[in-house]
Protein backbone atom coordinates (compact mmCIF):
# COMPACT_ATOMS: atom_id res chain seq x y z
CA UNK A 1 0.00 0.00 0.00
CA UNK A 2 1.34 3.41 -0.97
CA UNK A 3 0.63 6.61 0.88
CA UNK A 4 1.83 10.14 0.39
CA UNK A 5 2.72 12.90 2.81
CA UNK A 6 3.81 16.28 1.46
CA UNK A 7 5.32 18.81 3.82
CA UNK A 8 5.97 22.56 3.67
CA UNK A 9 9.55 23.65 4.41
CA UNK A 10 10.90 27.18 4.04
CA UNK A 11 14.28 27.77 2.37
CA UNK A 12 14.68 24.15 1.23
CA UNK A 13 18.19 22.94 0.40
CA UNK A 14 18.38 20.17 -2.16
CA UNK A 15 20.94 17.43 -1.54
CA UNK A 16 22.31 14.65 -3.70
CA UNK A 17 20.97 11.16 -3.91
CA UNK A 18 23.07 8.10 -3.14
CA UNK A 19 23.72 5.76 -6.07
CA UNK A 20 22.75 2.61 -4.17
CA UNK A 21 20.46 2.48 -1.15
CA UNK A 22 21.94 0.99 2.03
CA UNK A 23 20.56 -2.21 3.46
CA UNK A 24 17.52 -1.92 5.71
CA UNK A 25 17.48 -3.25 9.30
CA UNK A 26 16.72 -6.92 9.76
CA UNK A 27 12.99 -7.48 9.09
CA UNK A 28 12.56 -9.06 12.52
CA UNK A 29 13.50 -5.71 14.09
CA UNK A 30 11.13 -3.61 11.97
CA UNK A 31 7.72 -2.59 13.31
CA UNK A 32 4.73 -0.91 11.69
CA UNK A 33 4.81 2.89 11.46
CA UNK A 34 2.09 4.96 13.07
CA UNK A 35 -0.87 6.14 10.98
CA UNK A 36 -0.19 9.46 9.28
CA UNK A 37 -1.62 12.51 10.99
CA UNK A 38 -1.44 16.29 11.10
CA UNK A 39 -1.60 17.40 14.71
CA UNK A 40 -0.73 20.98 15.62
CA UNK A 41 1.53 20.67 18.65
CA UNK A 42 4.48 22.09 20.55
CA UNK A 43 8.00 20.79 21.11
CA UNK A 44 9.83 22.89 23.71
CA UNK A 45 12.51 20.47 24.92
CA UNK A 46 14.89 20.23 21.95
CA UNK A 47 15.25 16.46 22.33
CA UNK A 48 15.38 16.09 18.55
CA UNK A 49 17.57 14.17 16.13
CA UNK A 50 17.64 15.96 12.79
CA UNK A 51 16.56 14.37 9.55
CA UNK A 52 16.53 17.67 7.67
CA UNK A 53 17.80 20.93 9.16
CA UNK A 54 16.72 24.02 7.28
CA UNK A 55 19.26 26.43 5.86
CA UNK A 56 20.50 29.21 8.09
CA UNK A 57 19.53 32.57 6.59
CA UNK A 58 20.97 34.77 9.29
CA UNK A 59 19.57 35.87 12.62
CA UNK A 60 19.00 39.46 13.60
CA UNK A 61 16.67 41.84 15.33
CA UNK A 62 13.72 43.93 14.31
CA UNK A 63 12.99 47.29 15.92
CA UNK A 64 9.64 47.93 17.54
CA UNK A 65 9.30 51.68 18.06
CA UNK A 66 6.88 53.10 20.58
CA UNK A 67 6.92 56.81 21.42
CA UNK A 68 10.47 57.93 22.07
CA UNK A 69 11.84 54.48 22.77
CA UNK A 70 12.92 51.62 20.56
CA UNK A 71 13.13 47.99 21.58
CA UNK A 72 14.32 44.94 19.67
CA UNK A 73 13.18 41.33 19.49
CA UNK A 74 15.00 38.45 17.79
CA UNK A 75 13.93 37.29 14.36
CA UNK A 76 13.29 33.55 14.17
CA UNK A 77 16.15 32.05 12.19
CA UNK A 78 15.06 29.23 9.88
CA UNK A 79 17.96 27.16 11.21
CA UNK A 80 16.70 27.50 14.77
CA UNK A 81 14.16 25.10 16.15
CA UNK A 82 10.66 26.55 16.19
CA UNK A 83 8.71 25.45 19.25
CA UNK A 84 5.50 24.61 17.38
CA UNK A 85 4.83 22.39 14.40
CA UNK A 86 3.17 19.22 13.17
CA UNK A 87 3.27 15.84 14.88
CA UNK A 88 3.16 13.50 11.87
CA UNK A 89 3.34 10.23 13.83
CA UNK A 90 6.14 7.64 14.13
CA UNK A 91 8.21 10.12 16.16
CA UNK A 92 8.43 12.59 13.26
CA UNK A 93 8.02 16.30 14.08
CA UNK A 94 8.08 19.06 11.45
CA UNK A 95 8.48 22.47 13.06
CA UNK A 96 7.17 25.70 11.58
CA UNK A 97 10.70 26.70 10.52
CA UNK A 98 10.77 23.69 8.17
CA UNK A 99 13.07 21.51 10.32
CA UNK A 100 12.16 17.81 10.21
CA UNK A 101 13.38 15.66 13.10
CA UNK A 102 12.85 12.56 15.16
CA UNK A 103 11.46 13.78 18.48
CA UNK A 104 12.76 11.43 21.16
CA UNK A 105 9.95 12.36 23.56
CA UNK A 106 7.37 11.24 21.00
CA UNK A 107 9.34 8.26 19.74
CA UNK A 108 9.71 6.79 23.23
CA UNK A 109 6.60 8.37 24.82
CA UNK A 110 8.69 10.00 27.56
CA UNK A 111 6.52 11.53 30.27
CA UNK A 112 7.43 14.17 32.88
CA UNK A 113 9.02 14.33 35.29
CA UNK A 114 12.26 13.37 33.60
CA UNK A 115 15.98 14.07 33.78
CA UNK A 116 18.01 13.27 30.67
CA UNK A 117 21.72 13.89 30.17
CA UNK A 118 22.98 14.09 26.58
CA UNK A 119 26.65 13.45 25.80
CA UNK A 120 27.78 14.72 22.41
CA UNK A 121 30.84 12.94 20.97
CA UNK A 122 33.72 14.72 19.23
CA UNK A 123 37.19 16.07 19.88
CA UNK A 124 35.79 17.96 22.85
CA UNK A 125 32.73 16.04 24.11
CA UNK A 126 30.17 18.03 26.04
CA UNK A 127 26.99 17.37 27.99
CA UNK A 128 23.49 18.84 27.85
CA UNK A 129 21.04 18.48 30.73
CA UNK A 130 17.27 18.26 30.23
CA UNK A 131 15.38 18.46 33.52
CA UNK A 132 11.60 18.61 33.77
CA UNK A 133 10.35 18.70 37.35
CA UNK A 134 7.08 20.08 38.66
CA UNK A 135 5.98 22.92 36.38
CA UNK A 136 9.45 23.89 35.14
CA UNK A 137 11.72 22.54 32.42
CA UNK A 138 15.38 23.56 32.20
CA UNK A 139 17.92 22.82 29.47
CA UNK A 140 21.57 23.70 30.08
CA UNK A 141 24.87 23.15 28.29
CA UNK A 142 23.71 23.18 24.66
CA UNK A 143 25.93 26.02 23.37
CA UNK A 144 24.86 28.23 20.43
CA UNK A 145 22.59 25.97 18.40
CA UNK A 146 20.72 24.68 21.46
CA UNK A 147 20.94 27.51 24.00
CA UNK A 148 20.12 27.23 27.67
CA UNK A 149 16.37 27.43 28.07
CA UNK A 150 13.77 27.60 30.81
CA UNK A 151 10.13 26.71 30.25
CA UNK A 152 7.49 27.57 32.84
CA UNK A 153 4.07 25.92 32.60
CA UNK A 154 1.07 28.03 33.59
CA UNK A 155 -2.30 26.42 32.95
CA UNK A 156 -2.33 25.46 29.27
CA UNK A 157 0.37 27.98 28.39
CA UNK A 158 4.17 27.87 28.26
CA UNK A 159 6.56 30.76 28.89
CA UNK A 160 9.94 30.11 27.28
CA UNK A 161 13.10 32.04 28.14
CA UNK A 162 16.65 31.98 26.79
CA UNK A 163 19.42 34.53 27.24
CA UNK A 164 18.55 36.03 23.84
CA UNK A 165 14.76 35.88 23.76
CA UNK A 166 11.46 35.32 25.46
CA UNK A 167 8.50 33.63 23.83
CA UNK A 168 5.23 32.01 24.73
CA UNK A 169 3.00 29.24 23.47
CA UNK A 170 -0.65 29.21 24.33
CA UNK A 171 -3.92 27.77 23.01
CA UNK A 172 -6.59 30.13 21.77
CA UNK A 173 -9.84 28.39 20.81
CA UNK A 174 -8.80 25.89 18.12
CA UNK A 175 -5.42 27.52 17.49
CA UNK A 176 -1.93 27.15 18.92
CA UNK A 177 -0.09 30.48 19.09
CA UNK A 178 3.69 30.81 19.23
CA UNK A 179 4.52 34.45 20.12
CA UNK A 180 8.17 35.45 19.95
CA UNK A 181 8.93 37.98 22.66
CA UNK A 182 5.60 37.79 24.49
CA UNK A 183 1.85 37.97 24.12
CA UNK A 184 1.83 41.64 23.04
CA UNK A 185 4.05 41.28 19.96
CA UNK A 186 2.88 40.84 16.39
CA UNK A 187 5.66 38.34 15.62
CA UNK A 188 3.44 35.29 15.92
CA UNK A 189 3.13 31.87 14.36
CA UNK A 190 -0.43 30.55 14.48
CA UNK A 191 -1.39 26.93 13.85
CA UNK A 192 -5.12 26.48 13.42
CA UNK A 193 -6.48 22.95 13.82
CA UNK A 194 -9.43 23.42 11.48
CA UNK A 195 -10.36 19.74 11.83
CA UNK A 196 -8.54 16.49 12.66
CA UNK A 197 -7.72 16.35 8.93
CA UNK A 198 -6.54 19.94 8.39
CA UNK A 199 -4.14 22.41 10.00
CA UNK A 200 -3.56 25.90 8.64
CA UNK A 201 -0.41 27.89 9.37
CA UNK A 202 -0.07 31.65 9.44
CA UNK A 203 3.44 32.75 10.37
CA UNK A 204 6.33 35.08 9.75
CA UNK A 205 7.90 32.58 7.33
CA UNK A 206 4.73 32.25 5.25
CA UNK A 207 1.46 30.35 5.14
CA UNK A 208 0.80 26.67 4.51
CA UNK A 209 -1.93 24.06 4.81
CA UNK A 210 -1.47 20.58 6.28
CA UNK A 211 -4.27 18.40 4.92
CA UNK A 212 -5.19 14.75 5.40
CA UNK A 213 -6.73 13.86 2.02
CA UNK A 214 -7.75 10.38 3.11
CA UNK A 215 -6.54 7.60 5.37
CA UNK A 216 -3.37 7.19 3.33
CA UNK A 217 -2.48 10.62 2.00
CA UNK A 218 -1.49 13.93 3.57
CA UNK A 219 -0.51 17.14 1.73
CA UNK A 220 1.55 20.03 3.07
CA UNK A 221 2.29 21.80 -0.24
CA UNK A 222 4.92 20.15 -2.42
CA UNK A 223 8.17 20.42 -0.46
CA UNK A 224 8.30 17.00 1.20
CA UNK A 225 6.67 13.78 0.14
CA UNK A 226 6.37 10.75 2.36
CA UNK A 227 5.37 7.36 0.97
CA UNK A 228 4.54 4.22 2.91
CA UNK A 229 5.90 0.97 1.50
CA UNK A 230 4.88 -1.46 4.19
CA UNK A 231 7.19 -0.87 7.14
CA UNK A 232 9.44 1.57 5.22
CA UNK A 233 8.62 5.27 4.92
CA UNK A 234 10.28 7.18 2.08
CA UNK A 235 10.63 10.93 2.60
CA UNK A 236 11.45 12.72 -0.65
CA UNK A 237 12.81 16.26 -0.61
CA UNK A 238 11.35 18.70 -3.09
CA UNK A 239 8.38 16.71 -4.29
CA UNK A 240 7.30 15.91 -7.80
CA UNK A 241 7.02 19.53 -9.01
CA UNK A 242 10.68 20.23 -8.25
CA UNK A 243 11.81 16.97 -9.85
CA UNK A 244 14.15 16.19 -6.98
CA UNK A 245 14.84 12.55 -6.17
CA UNK A 246 16.80 13.04 -2.94
CA UNK A 247 15.13 10.85 -0.35
CA UNK A 248 15.32 9.43 3.16
CA UNK A 249 14.12 5.98 4.12
CA UNK A 250 12.74 5.71 7.63
CA UNK A 251 11.93 2.57 9.62
CA UNK A 252 10.58 2.19 13.15
CA UNK A 253 12.37 -0.60 15.01
CA UNK A 254 11.94 -2.49 18.24
CA UNK A 255 14.66 -0.31 19.79
CA UNK A 256 13.66 3.01 18.22
CA UNK A 257 14.19 3.88 14.56
CA UNK A 258 16.59 3.73 11.62
CA UNK A 259 16.92 6.06 8.66
CA UNK A 260 19.16 6.54 5.64
CA UNK A 261 19.82 10.05 4.32
CA UNK A 262 20.07 11.10 0.65
CA UNK A 263 23.88 10.80 0.75
CA UNK A 264 23.68 7.13 1.70
CA UNK A 265 24.59 7.56 5.38
CA UNK A 266 22.69 5.38 7.83
CA UNK A 267 21.46 6.63 11.20
CA UNK A 268 20.11 4.60 14.07
CA UNK A 269 18.41 5.56 17.34
CA UNK A 270 18.11 2.82 19.94
CA UNK A 271 17.11 2.58 23.60
CA UNK A 272 18.87 -0.02 25.75
CA UNK A 273 19.09 0.01 29.56
CA UNK A 274 17.86 3.60 29.99
CA UNK A 275 20.34 4.95 27.44
CA UNK A 276 19.33 6.25 24.01
CA UNK A 277 22.18 5.95 21.50
CA UNK A 278 22.33 7.90 18.22
CA UNK A 279 24.73 6.48 15.65
CA UNK A 280 25.78 7.43 12.13
CA UNK A 281 27.27 4.72 9.91
CA UNK A 282 27.77 2.60 13.03
CA UNK A 283 29.68 5.32 14.91
CA UNK A 284 28.14 6.77 18.08
CA UNK A 285 27.44 10.50 17.73
CA UNK A 286 25.58 11.12 20.99
CA UNK A 287 23.88 9.37 23.86
CA UNK A 288 20.97 10.33 26.10
CA UNK A 289 21.04 8.80 29.56
CA UNK A 290 17.68 8.74 31.34
CA UNK A 291 18.47 9.51 34.99
CA UNK A 292 16.40 9.05 38.16
CA UNK A 293 14.30 12.08 39.09
CA UNK A 294 14.20 11.41 42.86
Amino acid sequence: MKTAFIVSAAFLLLVGCASAPPALPDPTRQIDPDPFQVKADKEVFGLRVDLYRNERRGAGTTDLSGGNSTSSVPIIDAWDYALTGIDAGSGLFLDTNGNLAVDLVRLYDIKPPFHIEETVAGLVPYKISYLFHGSTFQRTGGATDLPDQTVALSGDGFAVSTQQSKSSIYPDSNTLVYALGGFHLTSKVVLKQVSPERVELQGILGNASYIVRNEYEVDLTNKFKLEDSGKVLTITLGGAMLGNGAAYRYVKTLEGCWFADPKGNTHEISLVDNTITVSKNGKVEKTYKILPTD
